[in-house]
C-alpha cells in the first residue's frame, strides 16, 4: 500500500517510533531539563506534520518559560503562535475551562480540524486525586482512543516507588523514565500485548487493503475560511487505486486534489461537496458518478473514521454503465420503430377505410338489384327439376 502512514505521526523522539493517533503515553520527570528535553522535539514534530500542538504548562515549567524555550527549539516559532497552531496555557487556566478536563478535548480536536490540521498533539500533567496524594489520574485519556489525538501525561518522579510507577505504566502505551542520565522506555506486560495484538491487526488490515479488487483512498478534508470544504488531501491509497484510476500513489499521496486533478472543483458530480459533508457529519453515502477528468463511471462508498477525514472504496462500473447506455439506446430504437410501425398501419387502415367503404357499398347495391333475379331462377330451377 501506498501510504504517508496517515495514522502514525512522526513522535520526535530517537527513543520511540512514529505513533499512531489515538495513543497516549506519559513521562515522569523530575526536573525542568527533564520536562524541556521530551517536549520540545515533541511538540517541534507536531508543528512540522501539521498538527494544532496544545501545552498544558505545571510543575517546574510555566508558560512564559515554554513559550521561551520552544521560541529557541523551533525554527519559525512566531509563525506557529501567530497561526493559533501552537497554543500553551497553565493548568489552572485548562481545569478552569471545564467541569471535567476530558470535556475540552472534543472542543479543541474540532477546532484542529477545522482549521485545516490533522489533528492535536497534547502535553498535560496528571492531577493528583486530592492535594499532595500520591495517586493521579487523567480524565482526559478516555477521550483520547480512536481519535485524532496524540498525548503525553506527566507525572513527577518523585510520587512514586517502583511499584507505584508500574501501576501508572499499565495505564498508558508506555513510559518515558530518566534513569542514571538517560531516557528509558518502559512497557507493562498488558502494554506489549496490545502492542503486539495492533500489530498483528495492522499487518492484516495492509494486507486486506493492498490486496483487495476495490480500490481505496484515505483523506483529510481541508476547510476554507469560512470552514466549508474546499479541498482534500490524498493521505493513502491501495494498488487498485492506481489501477483504476491511472494515479499513481508516489506523485499524489501528500497533495491536494486540486492539484492531482486540475478543474475537479468544477465537475457537477460536487466531489468536494460530498466528501466534505462525509468528513465533517460523520454520515456515510454510496454512489454512483462519473468522473469526466478520469473518463470512468465509478461505484462509491464513502465514510469518515474520524471527523475531518474519510476513506472511499470504489470500483470501476463504466462496462455496465456502457452496456446499461447500449441497452437504453437499443430500446429507445425498439421504440422508435414500433411507433413507426403503428404510425403505418393506422396510416394504411385509415387510407383503405374509404375505398373499403364505398366497395360494400356498391356491393349492397349489387344484392339489391339481383336479388329478385336469382329468386326468379331458383324458382324456375325448382319448377323444372320438379316436372322431371
Amino acid at each position: 500500500m501506498n501510504t504517508l502512514h496517515f495514522d502514525k505521526r512522526k513522535s520526535g523522539l530517537t527513543l520511540i517510533d512514529d505513533l499512531p493517533w489515538g495513543v497516549h503515553f506519559c513521562q515522569f520527570y523530575q526536573t525542568q531539563e527533564d520536562i524541556l528535553g521530551i517536549l520540545l522535539p515533541y511538540f517541534r514534530a507536531g508543528l512540522e506534520n501539521n498538527e494544532l500542538c496544545l501545552w498544558v504548562t505545571a510543575g517546574p515549567v510555566n508558560t512564559a518559560e515554554a513559550k521561551e524555550a520552544l521560541r529557541k527549539a523551533v525554527p519559525g516559532f512566531e509563525s506557529y503562535a501567530r497561526s493559533g497552531q501552537m497554543e500553551i496555557i497553565s493548568c489552572r487556566r485548562w481545569r478552569a475551562g471545564e467541569k471535567m478536563p476530558a470535556s475540552n478535548l472534543s472542543a479543541w480536536l474540532d477546532k484542529a480540524i477545522a482549521s485545516g490540521f490533522d489533528g492535536l498533539r497534547l502535553s498535560c500533567p496528571a492531577f493528583p486525586v486530592k492535594k499532595d496524594s500520591k495517586s493521579f489520574v487523567c480524565h482526559e485519556a478516555a477521550a483520547i482512543d480512536g481519535v485524532n489525538i496524540i498525548a503525553v501525561f506527566t507525572y513527577p518522579r518523585d510520587k512514586f516507588d517502583a511499584l507505584g510507577l508500574m501501576e501508572v505504566v499499565k495505564n498508558h502505551r508506555f513510559a518515558l523514565v530518566r534513569s542514571a542520565g538517560k531516557w528509558e522506555v518502559i512497557e507493562s506486560s498488558e502494554a506489549r500485548i496490545i502492542k503486539d495484538a495492533l500489530r498483528r491487526s495492522e499487518e492484516k488490515l495492509r494486507s486486506l487493503f493492498s490486496n483487495m479488487s476495490e480500490g481505496f483512498a484515505y483523506h483529510r478534508i481541508v476547510l476554507d475560511a469560512r470552514g466549508k470544504p474546499c479541498d482534500y488531501v490524498f493521505l493513502e491509497v491501495n494498488k487498485a487505486f492506481e489501477s483504476l484510476t491511472g494515479l499513481t500513489g508516489e506523485d499524489i499521496i501528500g497533495k491536494r486534489v486540486t492539484e492531482v486533478l486540475p478543474g475537479i472543483e468544477k465537475d457537477p458530480t460536487g466531489w468536494i461537496e460530498k466528501y466534505g459533508r462525509v468528513a465533517l457529519t460523520a454520515e456515510p453515502i454510496q454512489f454512483e458518478s462519473y468522473s469526466e477528468l478520469l473518463n470512468s463511471w465509478y461505484a462509491i462508498s464513502a465514510f469518515s473514521p474520524h471527523k475531518g477525514f474519510f476513506a472511499v472504496t470504489f470500483s470501476d462500473v463504466t462496462q455496465r454503465k456502457q452496456a446499461e447506455a447500449d441497452l437504453r439506446e437499443r430500446t429507445e430504437q425498439l421504440e422508435a420503430s414500433n411507433k413507426e410501425h403503428e404510425a403505418f398501419t393506422y396510416s394504411v387502415s385509415h387510407d383503405l377505410r374509404a375505398p373499403l367503404r364505398a366497395i360494400d357499398g356498391y356491393s349492397k347495391i349489387i344484392e339489391e338489384d339481383y336479388r329478385e333475379n336469382w329468386r326468379k331462377r331458383a324458382n324456375d330451377c325448382w319448377r323444372f327439376s320438379k316436372k322431371y
